[in-house]
Protein backbone atom coordinates (compact mmCIF):
# COMPACT_ATOMS: atom_id res chain seq x y z
CA UNK A 1 0.00 0.00 0.00
CA UNK A 2 2.61 2.44 0.67
CA UNK A 3 6.52 1.95 -0.04
CA UNK A 4 8.76 2.32 3.01
CA UNK A 5 12.57 1.61 2.70
CA UNK A 6 13.99 1.64 6.33
CA UNK A 7 12.64 4.90 7.94
CA UNK A 8 12.95 7.03 4.92
CA UNK A 9 9.90 8.17 3.03
CA UNK A 10 10.41 6.98 -0.57
CA UNK A 11 7.43 8.94 -1.74
CA UNK A 12 4.49 10.87 -0.17
CA UNK A 13 2.12 8.23 0.38
CA UNK A 14 -1.28 10.53 1.28
CA UNK A 15 -2.01 10.26 -2.21
CA UNK A 16 -2.20 6.56 -2.28
CA UNK A 17 -3.62 6.14 1.06
CA UNK A 18 -6.25 8.00 0.04
CA UNK A 19 -6.97 6.68 -2.66
CA UNK A 20 -7.24 2.99 -0.96
CA UNK A 21 -9.24 4.23 1.87
CA UNK A 22 -11.76 6.08 -0.36
CA UNK A 23 -11.64 4.21 -3.65
CA UNK A 24 -10.79 0.35 -2.62
CA UNK A 25 -11.13 -0.17 1.09
CA UNK A 26 -15.17 1.05 0.78
CA UNK A 27 -15.96 -1.56 -1.85
CA UNK A 28 -14.02 -4.54 -0.68
CA UNK A 29 -13.22 -4.31 3.03
CA UNK A 30 -15.74 -7.55 3.57
CA UNK A 31 -13.62 -9.49 1.64
CA UNK A 32 -11.98 -11.57 4.83
CA UNK A 33 -8.27 -11.41 2.93
CA UNK A 34 -8.58 -7.96 2.39
CA UNK A 35 -9.74 -7.31 5.73
CA UNK A 36 -7.10 -9.55 7.22
CA UNK A 37 -4.01 -7.57 5.00
CA UNK A 38 -5.07 -4.29 5.30
CA UNK A 39 -5.55 -4.72 9.76
CA UNK A 40 -2.29 -6.78 9.29
CA UNK A 41 -0.59 -4.23 7.58
CA UNK A 42 -1.91 -1.17 10.32
CA UNK A 43 -0.29 -3.78 13.15
CA UNK A 44 2.61 -4.48 12.12
CA UNK A 45 3.87 -1.15 10.69
CA UNK A 46 1.56 0.88 14.04
CA UNK A 47 4.75 2.88 14.93
CA UNK A 48 5.82 3.82 11.59
CA UNK A 49 2.62 4.96 10.25
CA UNK A 50 1.60 7.12 12.97
CA UNK A 51 4.25 9.80 12.78
CA UNK A 52 4.38 9.53 8.57
CA UNK A 53 1.02 9.66 7.77
CA UNK A 54 -2.35 10.63 8.91
CA UNK A 55 -3.80 7.25 8.05
CA UNK A 56 -5.46 6.75 11.49
CA UNK A 57 -6.54 9.98 12.57
CA UNK A 58 -7.99 10.28 9.34
CA UNK A 59 -9.70 7.51 7.97
CA UNK A 60 -10.52 5.72 11.50
CA UNK A 61 -14.11 5.57 10.12
CA UNK A 62 -13.45 3.24 7.17
CA UNK A 63 -10.78 1.53 9.36
CA UNK A 64 -13.63 0.46 11.91
CA UNK A 65 -16.10 -0.43 8.51
CA UNK A 66 -13.68 -3.83 9.03
CA UNK A 67 -14.44 -4.23 12.65
CA UNK A 68 -18.48 -3.62 12.37
CA UNK A 69 -18.17 -6.02 9.56
CA UNK A 70 -15.71 -8.60 11.44
CA UNK A 71 -16.41 -8.14 15.40
CA UNK A 72 -15.74 -11.22 16.74
CA UNK A 73 -12.35 -11.50 14.26
CA UNK A 74 -10.51 -8.01 14.94
CA UNK A 75 -11.51 -6.98 18.34
CA UNK A 76 -8.00 -7.42 19.36
CA UNK A 77 -6.05 -5.86 16.81
CA UNK A 78 -8.46 -2.66 16.93
CA UNK A 79 -7.68 -2.31 20.76
CA UNK A 80 -4.32 -2.03 20.09
CA UNK A 81 -5.25 0.76 17.17
CA UNK A 82 -7.91 2.24 18.82
CA UNK A 83 -5.30 5.20 20.61
CA UNK A 84 -3.50 5.65 17.01
CA UNK A 85 -7.16 7.38 15.79
CA UNK A 86 -7.13 9.75 18.82
CA UNK A 87 -5.87 13.33 18.19
CA UNK A 88 -7.16 16.93 19.58
CA UNK A 89 -9.38 17.56 17.06
CA UNK A 90 -10.88 13.41 16.90
CA UNK A 91 -11.36 12.46 19.78
CA UNK A 92 -14.86 13.33 20.01
CA UNK A 93 -15.64 11.89 16.66
CA UNK A 94 -13.92 8.73 18.06
CA UNK A 95 -16.01 8.40 21.06
CA UNK A 96 -19.64 8.41 19.00
CA UNK A 97 -17.93 6.00 16.39
CA UNK A 98 -17.24 3.54 18.98
CA UNK A 99 -20.47 3.78 20.83
CA UNK A 100 -21.99 3.71 17.15
CA UNK A 101 -20.81 0.58 16.19
CA UNK A 102 -23.98 -1.39 16.74
CA UNK A 103 -26.06 1.21 14.00
CA UNK A 104 -22.71 0.97 11.58
CA UNK A 105 -22.80 -3.15 11.94
CA UNK A 106 -26.55 -2.31 10.84
CA UNK A 107 -25.76 -0.12 8.05
CA UNK A 108 -23.51 -2.01 6.55
CA UNK A 109 -25.76 -5.05 6.68
CA UNK A 110 -28.47 -2.92 4.63
CA UNK A 111 -25.84 -2.09 2.41
CA UNK A 112 -25.09 -5.46 1.55
CA UNK A 113 -28.47 -6.70 1.05
CA UNK A 114 -28.88 -3.49 -1.23
CA UNK A 115 -26.27 -5.06 -3.53
CA UNK A 116 -27.57 -8.91 -2.62
CA UNK A 117 -31.23 -7.51 -3.70
CA UNK A 118 -33.23 -6.20 -1.11
CA UNK A 119 -36.55 -7.99 -1.92
CA UNK A 120 -34.93 -11.06 -0.44
CA UNK A 121 -34.38 -9.75 2.72
CA UNK A 122 -37.89 -6.96 2.83
CA UNK A 123 -39.88 -9.55 4.97
CA UNK A 124 -37.37 -9.73 7.96
CA UNK A 125 -36.49 -5.78 7.74
CA UNK A 126 -38.84 -4.15 6.00
CA UNK A 127 -38.67 -0.74 7.76
CA UNK A 128 -35.06 -0.80 7.82
CA UNK A 129 -35.09 -1.42 4.23
CA UNK A 130 -37.32 1.61 3.14
CA UNK A 131 -35.47 3.89 5.04
CA UNK A 132 -32.38 2.82 3.61
CA UNK A 133 -33.98 2.87 0.31
CA UNK A 134 -35.37 6.83 1.08
CA UNK A 135 -33.50 9.87 -0.74
CA UNK A 136 -34.79 11.68 2.44
CA UNK A 137 -32.57 9.52 4.94
CA UNK A 138 -29.53 9.62 2.29
CA UNK A 139 -27.34 11.88 4.41
CA UNK A 140 -28.38 10.02 7.90
CA UNK A 141 -27.12 6.58 6.48
CA UNK A 142 -24.35 8.57 4.79
CA UNK A 143 -22.55 9.73 7.54
CA UNK A 144 -22.49 6.01 9.08
CA UNK A 145 -21.00 5.36 5.61
CA UNK A 146 -18.36 7.75 5.38
CA UNK A 147 -14.90 6.75 4.75
CA UNK A 148 -12.78 9.60 6.57
CA UNK A 149 -13.04 12.22 8.67
CA UNK A 150 -14.43 15.87 8.08
CA UNK A 151 -18.72 15.13 7.94
CA UNK A 152 -19.19 16.19 11.52
CA UNK A 153 -18.99 14.24 14.86
CA UNK A 154 -22.88 12.75 15.29
CA UNK A 155 -25.72 13.62 13.65
CA UNK A 156 -29.17 15.89 14.81
CA UNK A 157 -31.56 12.66 14.47
CA UNK A 158 -29.65 9.90 16.12
CA UNK A 159 -32.33 8.56 18.02
CA UNK A 160 -34.35 8.72 14.75
CA UNK A 161 -32.06 6.62 12.94
CA UNK A 162 -32.05 4.01 16.35
CA UNK A 163 -35.68 3.42 15.43
CA UNK A 164 -35.07 2.86 11.92
CA UNK A 165 -32.66 0.28 12.41
CA UNK A 166 -34.90 -1.38 15.34
CA UNK A 167 -35.44 -4.25 13.61
CA UNK A 168 -31.54 -5.31 13.75
CA UNK A 169 -31.19 -5.21 17.44
CA UNK A 170 -31.13 -9.50 17.56
CA UNK A 171 -28.65 -9.60 14.51
CA UNK A 172 -25.94 -11.72 15.12
CA UNK A 173 -23.48 -9.37 13.57
CA UNK A 174 -24.95 -5.86 15.19
CA UNK A 175 -25.15 -8.12 18.58
CA UNK A 176 -21.41 -8.86 18.11
CA UNK A 177 -20.21 -5.40 17.09
CA UNK A 178 -22.38 -3.95 20.44
CA UNK A 179 -20.39 -6.66 22.59
CA UNK A 180 -17.43 -5.42 21.55
CA UNK A 181 -18.03 -1.29 22.52
CA UNK A 182 -17.36 -1.79 26.35
CA UNK A 183 -14.26 -3.04 25.43
CA UNK A 184 -12.76 -0.40 23.39
CA UNK A 185 -14.14 2.43 25.26
CA UNK A 186 -12.15 1.38 28.22
CA UNK A 187 -9.17 1.40 26.18
CA UNK A 188 -10.52 5.15 24.99
CA UNK A 189 -10.53 6.27 28.49
CA UNK A 190 -7.33 5.02 29.41
CA UNK A 191 -5.58 6.25 26.80
CA UNK A 192 -7.68 9.92 27.46
CA UNK A 193 -6.33 10.02 30.80
CA UNK A 194 -2.84 8.93 30.65
CA UNK A 195 -1.80 11.34 27.99
CA UNK A 196 -5.09 14.04 27.37
CA UNK A 197 -4.60 17.26 28.61
CA UNK A 198 -7.67 18.75 30.65
CA UNK A 199 -8.79 20.31 28.09
CA UNK A 200 -9.33 17.18 25.58
CA UNK A 201 -10.84 15.48 28.59
CA UNK A 202 -13.00 18.69 29.41
CA UNK A 203 -14.20 18.21 25.65
CA UNK A 204 -15.76 14.78 26.50
CA UNK A 205 -17.68 15.59 29.40
CA UNK A 206 -20.86 17.65 27.21
CA UNK A 207 -20.29 14.19 24.55
CA UNK A 208 -21.03 11.82 27.58
CA UNK A 209 -23.85 13.60 29.30
CA UNK A 210 -25.89 13.93 25.45
CA UNK A 211 -24.88 10.30 24.65
CA UNK A 212 -25.68 8.13 27.76
CA UNK A 213 -29.57 9.20 26.95
CA UNK A 214 -28.84 8.26 23.05
CA UNK A 215 -27.52 4.97 22.67
CA UNK A 216 -27.93 1.94 20.26
CA UNK A 217 -31.83 -0.30 19.95
CA UNK A 218 -29.82 -3.57 22.06
CA UNK A 219 -31.26 -3.04 25.94
CA UNK A 220 -28.04 -5.31 26.92
CA UNK A 221 -25.92 -2.67 25.17
CA UNK A 222 -27.31 0.48 26.40
CA UNK A 223 -26.77 -1.05 30.28
CA UNK A 224 -23.64 -2.03 29.80
CA UNK A 225 -22.54 0.84 27.85
CA UNK A 226 -23.63 3.10 30.88
CA UNK A 227 -22.22 0.84 33.42
CA UNK A 228 -18.83 1.65 31.55
CA UNK A 229 -19.70 5.54 31.05
CA UNK A 230 -20.27 5.74 34.75
CA UNK A 231 -17.05 3.83 35.51
CA UNK A 232 -15.18 6.41 33.29
CA UNK A 233 -16.72 9.42 34.27
CA UNK A 234 -15.86 9.27 37.99
CA UNK A 235 -12.56 8.70 36.84
CA UNK A 236 -12.43 12.24 34.38
CA UNK A 237 -13.79 14.00 38.03
CA UNK A 238 -11.01 12.65 40.31
CA UNK A 239 -8.13 13.20 37.97
CA UNK A 240 -9.63 16.99 37.11
CA UNK A 241 -11.82 17.60 39.71
CA UNK A 242 -12.71 21.48 38.31
CA UNK A 243 -14.70 19.62 35.56
CA UNK A 244 -17.48 20.21 38.39
CA UNK A 245 -17.11 23.94 37.46
CA UNK A 246 -16.42 23.69 33.73
CA UNK A 247 -19.37 21.74 33.03
CA UNK A 248 -21.74 23.77 35.75
CA UNK A 249 -24.88 24.16 33.28
CA UNK A 250 -24.57 20.86 31.50
CA UNK A 251 -24.10 18.47 35.09
CA UNK A 252 -27.11 20.85 36.06
CA UNK A 253 -29.42 20.19 32.40
CA UNK A 254 -28.48 16.67 33.09
CA UNK A 255 -29.56 16.42 36.33
CA UNK A 256 -32.84 18.26 35.85
CA UNK A 257 -34.16 16.12 33.12
CA UNK A 258 -37.48 14.73 33.74
CA UNK A 259 -37.63 11.63 30.93
CA UNK A 260 -34.99 9.58 32.67
CA UNK A 261 -36.12 6.18 32.80
CA UNK A 262 -35.11 3.82 35.52
CA UNK A 263 -32.13 2.23 33.32
CA UNK A 264 -30.63 5.64 33.55
CA UNK A 265 -30.95 6.42 36.88
CA UNK A 266 -27.51 4.42 38.19
CA UNK A 267 -25.55 7.28 35.93
CA UNK A 268 -28.11 10.52 37.60
CA UNK A 269 -27.35 8.92 40.86
CA UNK A 270 -23.37 9.51 39.61
CA UNK A 271 -23.92 12.67 38.30
CA UNK A 272 -25.06 13.53 41.90
CA UNK A 273 -22.73 12.27 43.81
CA UNK A 274 -19.95 13.98 41.85
CA UNK A 275 -21.68 17.73 42.80
CA UNK A 276 -21.74 16.43 46.51
CA UNK A 277 -18.24 15.32 45.97
CA UNK A 278 -16.49 18.05 43.98
CA UNK A 279 -18.92 21.07 43.93
CA UNK A 280 -16.62 23.03 46.69
CA UNK A 281 -14.43 26.24 46.91
CA UNK A 282 -11.27 23.59 47.96
CA UNK A 283 -11.48 22.07 44.56
CA UNK A 284 -11.83 25.01 42.90
CA UNK A 285 -12.08 28.88 43.95
CA UNK A 286 -14.82 29.50 41.02
CA UNK A 287 -16.80 26.94 42.85
CA UNK A 288 -18.62 30.04 44.75
CA UNK A 289 -21.91 30.46 46.71
CA UNK A 290 -23.76 31.24 43.48
CA UNK A 291 -22.51 28.11 41.75
CA UNK A 292 -23.51 26.08 44.90
CA UNK A 293 -26.73 27.51 45.08
CA UNK A 294 -27.68 26.82 41.01
CA UNK A 295 -26.19 22.76 42.27
CA UNK A 296 -28.74 22.36 44.59
CA UNK A 297 -31.71 24.51 43.10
Amino acid sequence: MVLFIGKTEVYDPDPAVHSFFTSILPHTFQDPNVAFEVVNFCITNLAMLCPATKLFTKYFPGLLKILAWYPQTFITEFLQLLPAFLSEQTTSEVLHSVLDLPCLAAVLQLQHYSVLGLSECSSSYPKSIAAFCDPSFKLMFGHFLRDSVGRGDTIDKLGQMHGLLMEFNSHPRVIAAAEVVPLLLRVFFRTILTVGSHDLVSSLISVILERVTQLSFIASYQKDVRIVLSEQVLQMFRAYPSLIVDHCSDITDFVTLRNLNQAKEEFFLHMVWLIGEYASSSYDARCTTRVLVKFHE
